[in-house]
């Protein structure tokens, strides 16, 4: 069988927490969790602690459970990263 490799590739992302607001995601009241709209035409599930990736459209998202970020993305250093307000960095996942 043969081996691939991701290609590298730099994605937005912000850490959702319910009452954080990012744009094109929506916030379930009362539920704690959120949803988004997928660049395939379906809603996704937020949960507390995901990352929301915004796809290249800049327009759809996608939810990605932090500890898959930590092992898939790595910040890149020279740009601001927006984490929560809870005191969670990326190591800390």
């Amino acid at each position: 069988m043969a081996s691939f490799r991701k290609k590298p590739i730099t994605v937005q992302a912000e850490q959702w927490f319910p009452g954080k607001i990012i744009p094109g995601e929506v916030e379930i009241e009362g539920v704690g969790e959120g949803r988004c709209s997928t660049i395939q035409g379906h809603t996704a599930r937020i949960r507390p602690g995901d990352w929301v990736i915004t796809e290249p459209d800049g327009v759809h998202h996608y939810p990605c459970d932090p500890e898959v970020f930590a092992n898939t993305y790595e910040q890149i250093w020279n740009e601001p990263v927006s984490y929560s307000g809870y005191g969670t960095t990326l190591e800390d996942v």
